[in-house]
């Protein structure tokens, strides 16, 4: 083969591989050629733009120009407006180290870009296009939020220089995040004087770079949060007295203007907003709003802020168990039924809510709960010393509660799993309840119900006492309680008879056998006679029974011969 056909052949070869690359390239060209076009013929707002990948060109709007040649070319010529952005100061440290930050200059078109740089951009558009696209503003919204500006601008007091175009020197367009802006008309002197921001920014360095460029009096401020905060505390620099006004705000409304004046070093406004925060009174959901945003700013030591702090800061651990104990010795000292029945199930719901957060610190000790229930018994018993035949109600009515106290703090102790030396105690108390048939069953009910709790728990798994302490608590309360159980069912509005059936039951069936049929046969003499008067462990019997007589004997039936051992052990 001729050397001119190996050449032939070896050109079409790297023509064909490298169609893909001409073909980027005529695709760059076309996307050049209309990205360089301006505003079309006739004078249209409208101007085509073909973006890489897109079928058909985009349209954006372009606003019509106002200016004649000669200014538009002198205007490109000069620097950009000076351009402060909020993005940068995240923190006070780091206000007086930002710098202002400038448009970047316009590159430079060229005329013959190499084909290395044509498949570079070509990899950046295609980057650009998998990115998500800018939020766009409806005209509808920016209308909207024009009309809520010139309302807050139009709320300024009478006299105020705040928006006078006619004396300001200053004219600041505010950006925020959305893309929303305004632009208000403000002194140099007054944002120098209120503010080290600006004060920094607006230094004499810049008003000299500032003469240079188009409009020497233009200061454009962009990444806000929320422009309308910003506009009230520009409008606070302009105020006499700005305690004053603060007070026609909320408590969010304040924050807000606390952290952009701490950001702006606004010093003025921030001592204004700390006191307005101590001696306005706060909602439950703002307090967390306030100490973390003191938090955040670290404001917590410094002067007015301490004492706002001080407002919402823990006790000490040993302050905090002292107020404890004195509210528990506070409800069980009371004399007023319907006041303690508040304070109880206040401080009960309280102290539940400790032990559900796990604020260890501000909870109330075991032991100190236990002095409690020691105080109640001694003078439990010590009335039921005294009482004889129902001669002084006064002394019945105090031993209904003291009874009804230790009840309460009986179901602290067993919300907190901490009852089991409660039950041994409660068990251990034969003179009590001997003396029990002394107490008229109008007032001795309560020390039966207390009976009742205790069996619930334990027949709910809420206490773990020993086999010796529920075997001695049923025969030392079992039968107080079967004698009340009458009266319970008349007088306690709350009393489930059902549960406490259920509690009794499941307390008697968790003892030994031969424990469970003294203590069952006992109860089926007694409810012959008393019907529903006497509680209902029919359930329990019937376990019993299968225990004893069914279980064994199909067992024996059904299995295999026991063995020597297993006799001798029967």
């Amino acid at each position: 083969m001729d050397t001119i056909d190996i050449n032939i052949i070896n050109y079409q070869t790297a023509l064909i591989l490298n169609i893909p690359l001409l073909i980027s390239c005529c695709k760059y060209a076309l996307v050049r050629n209309y990205n360089e076009r301006s505003v079309t013929p006739g004078g249209s707002p409208f101007r085509p733009r073909l973006s890489p990948g897109k079928v058909s060109p985009l349209v954006e709007v372009v606003p019509p120009p106002q200016t004649s040649a000669a200014a538009v070319v002198a205007s490109s010529m000069a620097p950009p407006p000076a351009v402060f952005s909020m993005s940068s100061y995240l923190s006070t440290e780091k206000l007086s180290n930002a710098a202002v930050s400038s448009s970047p200059p316009v590159e430079k078109i060229k005329a013959s870009p190499t084909l290395f740089e044509m498949m570079s951009h070509e990899q950046q558009e295609l980057q650009q296009e998998s990115k998500p696209p800018l939020q766009t503003i409806s005209l509808s919204q920016q209308l909207t939020f024009q009309e809520k500006m010139k309302t807050i601008l139009a709320g300024s007091s009478p006299g105020s220089q705040f928006n006078d175009a006619s004396t300001s020197d200053l004219e600041l367009t505010l950006h925020n995040k959305e893309g929303y802006s305004i632009t208000i008309n403000v002194h140099r002197h007054i944002l120098v004087t209120h503010s080290r921001f600006f004060a920094a920014k607006l230094s004499d360095r810049w008003s000299k770079q500032q003469q240079q460029r188009v409009n020497p009096n233009l200061i454009e401020i962009t990444d806000i949060e929320d422009v309308e905060i910003y506009l009230e505390t520009l409008r606070l620099m302009y105020c006499k007295d700005i305690k004053r006004r603060l007070m026609k705000e909320n408590v969010p409304r304040v924050l807000d203007i606390l952290k952009l004046s701490a950001h702006i070093m606004f010093e003025g406004c921030v001592f204004a907003c700390l006191g307005y925060l101590e001696a306005m009174p706060w909602a439950e959901d703002e307090e967390a709003k306030v100490t973390a945003l003191l938090g955040q700013l670290q404001l917590e030591s410094v002067g007015v802020a301490a004492d706002v702090m001080k407002r919402c800061s823990g006790l000490d651990s040993s302050n905090s168990e002292a107020v404890l104990v004195r509210l528990l010795h506070a409800v069980t000292k009371g004399t007023d039924d319907k006041a303690r029945r508040e304070m109880k199930a206040l401080v009960s719901r309280m102290l539940r809510e400790n032990v559900a957060q796990n604020k260890d610190m501000v909870d109330v000790s075991k032991d100190s709960l236990y002095r409690a229930c020691h105080s109640c018994l001694d003078s439990l018993l010590h009335l039921f010393m005294q009482a004889k035949d129902g001669e002084d109600r006064g002394m019945l009515l105090n031993i209904a509660r003291h009874a009804d106290n230790l009840h309460w703090l009986v179901d602290i102790l067993i919300d907190r799993r901490i009852a089991d030396d409660f039950v041994r105690m409660w068990a251990h108390q034969a003179e009590l309840a001997a003396l029990h048939t002394q107490v008229p069953v109008m007032f001795r009910y309560e020390v039966s119900r207390l009976t009742a709790r205790l069996c619930i728990a334990i027949g709910k798994g809420q206490v773990l006492s020993p086999k010796d302490v529920r075997y001695l608590l049923l025969q030392t309360w079992l039968q107080p309680l079967v004698e009340d159980f009458g009266w319970m069912q008349r007088c306690c509005r709350n009393l489930d008879k059902k549960v406490v059936e259920e509690g009794i039951s499941q307390t008697i069936l968790t003892l030994p056998m031969k424990q469970q049929q003294s203590i069952l046969l006992s109860w089926f003499d007694r409810f012959s006679t008393s019907g529903d008067d006497c509680p209902n462990l029919q359930k329990a019997f019937e376990v019993w029974w299968r225990r004893t007589f069914t279980r064994p004997c199909s067992e024996f039936d059904g299995g295999s011969q026991p063995s020597n051992s297993s006799m001798t052990s029967s």
